[in-house]
């Protein structure tokens, strides 16, 4: 699959009419792309129309509009869609629940990589001020 340009995505203005249709698109897209492995672990496959949405979630969840911040989402997300001889999966632990949420996290033994000056994955408070410095991987023990 060919990476994602500037010249894929809609500008904030447009993606804010399309939005709905669009998001509606790519829920129906991914249901047949995730893999319940546990009752709180799914693996995502990921392919170019679901890094497309991740992109133009993250451009309007922190208003990015200009050429070099929309360059830093395109950088981050497009190592995500396959290349044709691979498949590429994101791993999600979700928990609903606050509390147990909470509780699975203080279960967690944290380690910081350096394989990557910036995180894809947001804070669950929502937008960060700043970008985190590293990949942050979770073993529950």
């Amino acid at each position: 699959m060919t990476q994602l340009t500037r010249e894929d995505l809609y500008s904030l203005e447009e993606y804010s009419t399309i939005r709905p249709d669009f998001r509606t698109q790519v829920m129906a897209h991914k249901k047949d792309r995730q893999l319940a492995i546990g009752p709180n672990a799914t693996l995502y496959f990921e392919d170019r129309l679901t890094m497309q949405y991740q992109i133009q979630e993250m451009l309007r969840i922190e208003r990015i509009f200009e050429v070099a911040g929309i360059e830093e989402e395109l950088q981050t997300y497009n190592p995500l869609i396959p290349d044709g001889s691979n498949w590429k999966a994101t791993f999600m632990i979700e928990y609903t629940d606050p509390d147990e949420r909470k509780a699975a996290l203080s279960r967690c033994r944290w380690q910081t990589s350096t394989r990557s000056t910036r995180s894809p994955m947001k804070t669950w408070s929502g937008k960060p001020k700043t970008r985190p410095p590293r990949f942050i991987f979770c073993g529950l023990s």
